[in-house]
């Protein structure tokens, strides 16, 4: 939470380089970046939403980097998605 947090309000640009999958709090990490570059064989997802569990945390991040009807779309059926759709 503390981390997060300190991405989200650091003075400098904070870049992400994803090389591989991001799912549930990896995806806050990114969320929380002022930028995220990944190769094209990524892919992203909200995996604890297929437990019932919402990603209360992360998902003011994820709502202001997607916007609040993509991020409920991904939140209630757990649909992973590529580098191109993120």
């Amino acid at each position: 939470f503390e981390m997060i947090y300190g991405i989200w309000n650091c003075p400098l640009p904070v870049i992400a380089r994803v090389n591989g999958d991001a799912l549930g709090g990896g995806v806050g990490i990114i969320a929380a970046c002022d930028m995220a570059f990944a190769l094209n064989s990524c892919s992203f997802g909200f995996t604890e939403c297929k437990l019932g569990l919402i990603p209360a945390v992360i998902s003011p991040f994820v709502m202001s980097k997607i916007g609040q009807g993509h991020a409920s779309r991904y939140f209630l059926t757990a649909e992973r998605f590529g580098t191109a759709e993120a």
